[in-house]
């Protein structure tokens, strides 16, 4: 069983003292959260993969040409706090 559903009934249920008419409940509860933690971690290594061919591919890159208006402050001081440099 999953050890978070396990907590749960833990804290609501003493023992093993569950009803059994929530077995099938109880059945797929564990296995929405087993095919959840399945999804994050498929998830998490996706973007671990996607990071690092990112990072391979714009290593050593010098500079980047973005269509940010003059007008648009905010972008440009977060651009600025990254240390992004207006190059005209």
């Amino acid at each position: 069983m999953h050890p978070l559903l396990q907590r749960q009934l833990k804290r609501y249920y003493a023992g093993d003292d569950v009803p059994d008419e929530m077995r099938r409940l109880l059945d797929a509860i564990d296995q929405a959260y087993r095919q959840n933690d399945q999804d994050r971690e498929l998830l998490e290594r996706s973007l671990e993969i996607s990071s690092t061919e990112l990072n391979e591919r714009y290593e050593g890159l010098t500079w980047v040409s973005t269509g940010n208006a003059a007008s648009n402050a905010s972008m440009l001081a977060i651009n600025e706090a990254m240390g992004f440099r207006v190059h005209r």
